[in-house]
């Protein structure tokens, strides 16, 4: 029954969110992200909206609980999320960038090119959607790390890192700015995660929604956006 009552609770408040004209927003907007992308992209997005649409308050929701920010999008309890591409065929998606894992090891290290044998670890990774993609990618190149180690918060990571207690593997976002004492590579072979923004599909034309999917975009494009090129047709990406 709960799950009927939130979807005709859902769509009573749509029906009055598509009657508004795009000038004139009002209400609530739930946007779900990584703590990288939160940090990183919407800001600039955020401020761009806040400036157009006075009238509309942003919530942001932690995306990397309960399993993602699709879940909250399927749920209701989120309008829009930052998300991983796989795995969302069934919501409505608009491609943003394209995110590169990183191999992060102590400053002493040095530059020289990473190889397998460097991912043997002990392995640091955050507690989170990532580490189901950076444990496929280990399988898919033969590498079983002496230890993995799963930690929820990034800044914990980098600081064992540093100290000499393991290496890691994270995406560029999450490194933006990277702290002193640590050196951040290219992985052996390419690793990305393809960002996109996610709601659902019968709710992707509500106003309010196309408003704040344009402001990312712009902002992606703009001036302030991260320092990226052009790895696939359409898609910018965060490798360097």
């Amino acid at each position: 029954m709960l799950v009927h009552a939130r979807a005709a609770v859902q769509a009573a408040g749509d029906a009055l969110l598509a009657a508004q004209e795009a000038t004139q927003l009002r209400g609530t907007l739930r946007v779900a992200s990584f703590r990288s992308t939160a940090t990183h992209l919407l800001p600039p997005a955020l401020a761009a909206f806040r400036a157009r649409h006075p009238g509309v308050t942003v919530h942001l929701l932690d995306g990397e609980a309960v399993g993602g920010g699709e879940v909250l999008v399927r749920r209701g309890q989120a309008d829009v999320a930052i998300v991983i591409e796989e795995g969302c065929l069934d919501l409505r998606l608009t491609p943003l960038l394209l995110d590169e894992y990183l191999f992060v090891a102590p400053a002493r290290r040095g530059a020289h090119p990473v190889t397998l044998e460097d991912l043997m670890g002990p392995l640091l990774l955050t507690l989170g959607t990532c580490t189901p993609r950076v444990r496929s990618y280990l399988r898919r190149c033969g590498v079983q790390p002496e230890s993995v180690t799963e930690i929820a918060d990034d800044s914990v990571i980098l600081g064992m890192v540093a100290h000499g207690l393991g290496v890691s593997v994270m995406p560029r976002l999450a490194l933006t700015p990277l702290p002193s004492g640590l050196v951040a590579l290219p992985m052996p072979e390419p690793l990305l995660r393809p960002l996109a923004l996610a709601t659902l599909p019968h709710r992707a034309n509500l106003p309010v929604l196309r408003a704040f999917t344009d402001a990312l975009l712009e902002a992606l494009r703009g001036p302030g956006a991260p320092e990226r090129v052009s790895a696939l047709p359409g898609r910018p990406s965060l490798l360097h």
